[in-house]
């Protein structure tokens, strides 16, 4: 009954599979003089930095390498996929239903929006801190995804840009 254990989640993702299943590691805590401490919960939780924050390495984001018509190089392609790389992660995706196909598909609509809007900003450290600001925040939609994807493809452009310079 603590009242971080009660998270807002939209009708589609609590009715997936979630409900009221709250799956945890060790012993249960059963009444409010448990020690809470000895529960560790499965779920990971999106409000916290520990669980989903860009290095709490439970969760990433696919992307493709599409060869380009006509050249050597191939673009990066942003397809909405999310990987658990933990168990905790894998639990997650399975209960959440984060690997719904309209979930995936508008996660890399936000991820192909939030990298254009990243680019349009490269020349000004200024616009780049309000990019930040907008994007990666967590209040906008599918933050983390964005994240992955900018960091994606800036060490893809910073390798094809070595690549370039170097032959």
């Amino acid at each position: 009954y603590q009242p971080s254990n009660l998270l807002p989640s939209c009708e589609r993702c609590n009715r997936q599979k979630k409900g009221n299943y709250f799956p945890v590691v060790g012993a249960r805590a059963l009444t409010p003089k448990d020690d809470l401490s000895v529960e560790l919960p499965v779920l990971l939780c999106p409000w916290t930095d520990e669980d989903c924050g860009s290095r709490s390495g439970h969760l990433d984001f696919e992307y493709e390498l599409v060869p380009m018509a006509g050249t050597k190089s191939p673009e990066l392609v942003f397809n909405g996929n999310v990987v658990g790389l933990t168990e905790r992660g894998r639990e997650s995706i399975r209960i959440y239903g984060l690997d719904r196909p309209a979930l995936n598909r508008r996660r890399a609509q936000m991820q192909k929006n939030g990298v254009n809007a990243f680019k349009l900003c490269m020349g000004s450290t200024a616009a780049r801190a309000d990019w930040a600001k907008e994007w990666l925040s967590g209040e906008k939609e599918h933050s983390e995804a964005v994240r992955s994807a900018v960091t994606s493809w800036w060490n893809f452009s910073k390798t094809d840009a070595d690549r370039l310079l170097h032959r």
